[in-house]
């Protein structure tokens, strides 16, 4: 018989507070500071037995769980201007983010019993590791557009946003022996991208309206050779 079983979850909540201030009947202002919660969980295990007739047979077991949290602080901050009353304008901007707090357990488990005959080898290891730490981290980003709003009739935006370089590691302690045999990225390397949003709805009558648009959406991960 041989039993193969794999659980991998990575989840992101986000939970934050802004606010804003109108500076003149054209310009506004806002803030907004996030705190980002990461929770990763990895759980895989391997069993084969083999029993071809009473004196051969075989028995192998293999397990591991990865438990890893972090928590991650980003703040954004924007302005808008409004010029001619149709035409808007607008930038949002989002340093990196600053981490909080990580921890990060990890168990491993290995069995393995070989019998033929009178021989047998039995062996048994169990480690667990905890005290680990977690990164998670998002680069600086910049978005800007406009929105031209003729009401009743016609909305057309646009916008350009660049998300900055990123590196990090998502598991601090990688290098030690036991956690090189994951089957998983450990090192996370993101790429600067820009990326661009352009649509318009124009209204046709009260009820009936049509609209167009055309987005980028350019990876930020590295090529796979």
């Amino acid at each position: 018989s041989t039993v193969y079983r794999n659980q991998y979850s990575d989840q992101t909540f986000w939970g934050g507070t802004g606010f804003g201030i109108k500076i003149s009947e054209n310009l506004n202002l806002g803030a907004a500071v996030f705190v980002l919660y990461r929770n990763l969980l990895q759980e895989q295990e391997s069993s084969i037995t083999f029993d071809e007739n009473s004196s051969h047979a075989q028995f192998r077991l293999i397990s591991n769980a990865l438990e890893l949290h972090n928590f991650n602080l980003l703040g954004k901050f924007g302005i808008k201007y409004a010029y001619r009353k149709h035409l808007l304008f607008g930038m949002t901007f989002s340093p990196p983010t600053h981490a909080l707090y990580s921890k990060g357990a990890f168990l491993y488990q290995r069995a393995l019993s070989l019998s033929e005959g009178s021989e047998e080898i039995i062996q048994f290891e169990q480690e667990k590791i905890s005290g680990l730490s977690s990164e998670t981290s998002l680069g600086t980003t910049i978005r800007m557009g406009f929105a031209y709003i003729y009401p009743q009739l016609l909305t057309a935006s646009a916008d350009i946003t660049y998300f900055g370089k990123t590196n990090y590691n998502l598991l601090g302690n990688a290098d030690l022996p036991t956690l090189k045999q994951l089957p998983m990225i450990t090192k996370v390397n993101k790429n600067e991208v820009i990326n661009f949003n352009i649509g318009f709805e124009y209204l046709i009558t009260k009820k009936i309206s049509v609209g167009s648009g055309f987005f980028s959406d350019f990876s930020t991960a590295d090529k796979i050779d």
